[in-house]
């Protein structure tokens, strides 16, 4: 990989029409962010390294941000985007199965 050139990000969306997670090139997390938020106006988006979800169940990662967020937007009255890494790796990571 070239130094300081793009990277494959894991973007987390939800709009008013749909959910889903983006693939994309970017040169950072809020880079990311903002090629998703061109293609889905008004989405709330996080980024994440798409390394980092290898080994992962991404509909689980996915569900998981969903209700995370869904959570955050009912309590503090807007979303506090939550990162989805962390909320797999604490509930639904089972080694061997």
């Amino acid at each position: 990989m070239l130094t300081g050139g793009p990277i494959h990000y894991a973007v987390f969306f939800c709009t008013d029409h749909g959910f889903g997670i983006e693939m994309v090139q970017a040169l950072d997390e809020a880079h990311a962010v903002d090629i998703v938020q061109a293609v889905q106006p008004g989405a709330v988006a996080q980024a994440v390294p798409a390394a980092s979800l290898e080994g992962k169940d991404r509909h689980r990662l996915l569900s998981d941000w969903m209700d995370a967020l869904e959570q955050s937007m009912a309590s503090q009255g807007g979303p506090a985007l939550p990162d989805p890494l962390t909320l797999v790796s604490s509930e639904h990571d089972h080694p061997g199965g």
